[in-house]
């Protein structure tokens, strides 16, 4: 799950063999979201990029979500949303991923979402979005208004450069 391609875009690396790129004909929130291009493989998605990981303080419970959509031309399958917790090295310490979702092809945007405690000795966190369940190769999924914070602010913090 943890293997990180070199593939970066605005604060996001791919893992699984996934792919992304910017999306302009739909979005939840603007202009443009992440369109992924999946692989065949578990775990194909995004993950904020190393340098792009978060704050957290141990012991606080945190949230993280995004809206997801399959546009109608693409797969249906089955999407969910991790916080990943990592120590002062950079060392993965333990990953929170929420239940996935079934999205429709062609349905409106969902909202995923998954709250958890970070860990003792944690000190950043990164979020991905993936499709747990191998699919279909080159099949894509749109990401937007990705956010984190304390499971008591309603706003979230903005991740990555983009605005997606």
């Amino acid at each position: 799950f943890r293997s990180v391609s070199q593939s970066r875009y605005n604060g996001w690396v791919t893992v699984g063999n996934a792919s992304i790129g910017i999306y302009t004909t739909d979005s939840y929130t603007s202009a443009q979201s992440l369109q992924v291009t999946k692989s065949n493989q578990n775990n194909s998605g995004i993950d904020t990029q190393s340098d792009y990981r978060i704050d957290v303080t141990a012991n606080t419970t945190y949230v993280a979500s995004a809206y997801v959509k399959i546009p109608q031309t693409q797969e249906t399958g089955s999407l969910a949303i991790a916080i990943n917790w990592y120590d002062f090295d950079g060392t993965l310490l333990s990953t929170n991923t929420s239940n996935s979702t079934s999205i429709v092809a062609g349905d409106q945007w969902k909202r995923l979402s998954v709250s958890a405690a970070a860990p003792t000795n944690s000190i950043k966190a990164s979020i991905s979005v993936l499709q747990p369940t191998a699919g279909t190769a080159n099949k894509t999924f749109l990401v937007d208004a990705i956010k984190f914070d304390t499971a008591s602010i309603v706003t979230g913090k903005q991740i990555g450069r983009a605005h997606v």
